[in-house]
């Protein structure tokens, strides 16, 4: 389970990535920023809000989503030892 929460997020953050790109250089015409900058504000949490002077809008996604990373490794290791 966690590991598909891990690849959701990562989805939802490179989508996000992706239509912010798409908006900032007006491709196809669209040129809605807040739109992708409304999802990734709350993805970042609580980390941009922490360190605001070292992470942006888009690394501090990516810290949760190395931790998120991290703990799945975690989890499908500690699952090796037991008998299913």
């Amino acid at each position: 389970m966690l590991k598909f929460l891990t690849i959701i997020f990562g989805l939802v953050y490179l989508v996000c990535v992706g239509l912010w790109t798409i908006a900032r250089f007006r491709i196809f015409g669209f040129d809605k920023v807040e739109v992708a900058t409304g999802v990734l504000e709350p993805l970042g949490l609580p980390w941009s809000a922490w360190f605001q002077d070292q992470l942006t809008i888009f690394t501090a996604p990516l810290v949760t989503f190395a931790i998120l990373w991290f703990a799945a490794y975690l989890a499908k290791r500690n699952q090796r030892g037991h008998a299913r």
